[in-house]
């Protein structure tokens, strides 16, 4: 089974892996796989894995995410990196830090369901610091998916920081945060759904109906204002739309939950959250 197709999904010690499960055969085949690329798991006596398992993979499919397949083309990959996560514990104890710095891609949620498993049952909660331009839309949404099934044991937050950026394919994937902490001086983009109508990349084409899911998918489950988003439908006709943590918080569009102020106190960084 390719890696690149799969999806990472996480499972508890003792806990029910529901229609997540796979025949033990098809596990060991992703299990070689992900150890092919990653550090090598334990397993049981009986060849199931003893611990917080994120080795149980399944093909990505418009049926679990609720999505048709991206076009070729769709949303290219962003200019800001091949991306890096960073994990930390310095946030707490029991919270698991994580930052992610460049393009919204695979790695993403690979990383997260891995640096969530080294993290064994100790973390109670996560925190995942996003700076972003952009990225791929499959990546986002597998990304969102494994975020969404962290929140059924965990406590989540996201932040953008001070002078940060978060664009595009970042929005969404921000929006999982339960408390999202957004900087009065990041930016944000907001763009449609988008992809290259000729080779030469010279014409886009705007897919509406595909950024409409997106926003009843992802920014009205999370609470972003129905009147926000109504103006933002119109904003981001035929152009890119850009704005600051300050505005998304001074319109009330619900996007950031807890702003991050411009005055920080000299030697005061990790309390800032």
């Amino acid at each position: 089974m390719d890696l690149a197709t799969m999806l990472v999904v996480l499972l508890f010690k003792g806990g029910d892996a529901g229609h997540f499960a796979v025949p033990k055969r098809n596990m060991a085949a992703c299990r070689s796989s992900l150890e092919s690329e990653f550090d090598g798991r334990r397993s049981s006596e009986s060849g199931e894995p003893d611990y917080a398992v994120y080795a149980i993979c399944i093909p990505a499919s418009p049926r679990l995410f609720s999505s048709p397949s991206r076009k070729a083309g769709e949303e290219a990959a962003a200019p800001c990196g091949q991306g890096d996560l960073r994990a930390s514990t310095a946030a707490g104890a029991d919270t698991l830090y994580l930052r992610w710095t460049g393009t919204i891609s695979n790695p993403l949620y690979k990383g997260i369901a891995l640096e969530f498993e080294k993290a064994g049952q100790g973390a109670r909660s996560v925190l995942l610091q996003l700076s972003s331009c952009g990225g791929d839309r499959e990546a986002m949404e597998r990304t969102i998916g494994l975020l969404r099934y962290v929140k059924r044991t965990h406590k989540l937050q996201t932040i953008i920081d001070r002078g940060e950026i978060c664009a595009s394919a970042c929005i969404p994937v921000f929006l999982q945060g339960q408390r999202r902490w957004g900087a009065l001086t990041s930016s944000w983009l907001f763009h449609e759904v988008w992809h290259w109508a000729d080779s030469k990349r010279k014409e886009a084409r705007v897919n509406r109906t595909l950024t409409e899911r997106l926003f009843q998918d992802y920014y009205l489950p999370a609470g972003v204002s129905e009147n926000w988003l109504g103006h933002l439908r119109i904003m981001i006709q035929h152009s890119d739309y850009w704005q600051t943590g300050q505005n998304l918080w001074e319109d009330k569009s619900g996007i950031i939950t807890d702003p991050l102020d411009n005055l920080v106190s000299r030697g005061s960084e990790s309390q800032r959250f």
